[in-house]
């Protein structure tokens, strides 16, 4: 078993508990899946087993048919030159006939597109905000207070009616109808408060991305060559759509076409 150090423990007890404070722990289960998910092997994905150390890792998606890219190695002029290639097309040329792409291509495409979303900060912003929504519709705040209530008063009439049952004052009949309509609302209710619970913790991971985007935005106006770490933070996917074009999809929802060089 690895060790682990009291202050390591720690933080990890203090980043749990603020999440509890910030998403409902549906997210937190959610968040965690998704995390181990990514640490488990994905050879049987066309990803190799150590692909992690390498930036575009199982984000490249090829346009055509939809299959991740693999990292190359090919040899020109004696030197190693990185290519990322369709994983259809290597094994089967036939069936996708998506050409390979440099890696320092792909570098300079995500450092040419940090340029032109830095340059007008304000205007990124503004993008992401259309692209993300900002807010719960005032209805369904009041929504899901109703439901609330509503669910307690379903409860308490079920506990009146058990006690009704127990105390000789209501048919078995009567009380087999009365305590399936309850128990139907209740069911139905529930359903409908957790449909909002979700959209409503949607909105609050939104928003926390949009701050936190911003703030690594910030940092990479100034830099001036590629990033592993940054890049990781900013970008979900990437989708392949030619020789010469890439959409870049950014963890915040906004996708951009960027034009390679």
């Amino acid at each position: 078993m690895d060790k682990v150090d009291g202050k390591s423990i720690y933080l990890t007890i203090m980043n749990i508990e603020n999440l509890k404070a910030l998403f409902s722990e549906t997210v937190i289960v959610q968040a965690e899946l998704i995390r181990r998910n990514k640490m488990r092997s994905c050879t049987e994905k066309g990803v190799g087993k150590f692909s992690s150390k390498y930036a575009f890792s199982t984000i490249l998606i090829c346009g055509r048919c939809g299959n991740r890219f693999r990292r190359h190695a090919h040899y020109y002029k004696g030197e190693m030159v990185p290519k990322w290639v369709c994983g259809c097309h290597q094994l089967h040329s036939d069936q996708c006939d998506m050409p390979p792409i440099r890696e320092t291509v792909l570098q300079d495409a995500f450092l040419k597109a940090i340029k032109e979303l830095t340059g007008n900060i304000s205007g990124f912003k503004e993008k992401l905000n259309e692209n993300i929504v900002t807010s719960i519709d005032s209805s369904a705040v009041s929504k899901l207070t109703e439901i609330t209530n509503e669910l307690e008063n379903l409860q308490e009439k079920m506990l009146q009616l058990n006690k009704d049952k127990r105390s000789g004052k209501i048919r078995e009949e009567s009380y087999l109808v009365k305590a399936a309509e309850i128990g139907e609302r209740i069911d139905n209710l529930t359903e409908e408060q957790k449909t909002l619970q979700s959209k409503s913790d949607e909105v609050m991971l939104s928003k926390y991305r949009l701050e936190e985007i911003t703030k690594i935005l910030g940092q990479a106006e100034y830099i001036k060559k590629f990033d592993i770490d940054i890049f990781k933070a900013l970008v979900e996917k990437i989708k392949i759509l030619g020789k010469d074009k890439i959409e870049i999809e950014f963890k915040c929802g906004l996708k951009k076409i960027q034009n390679l060089n």
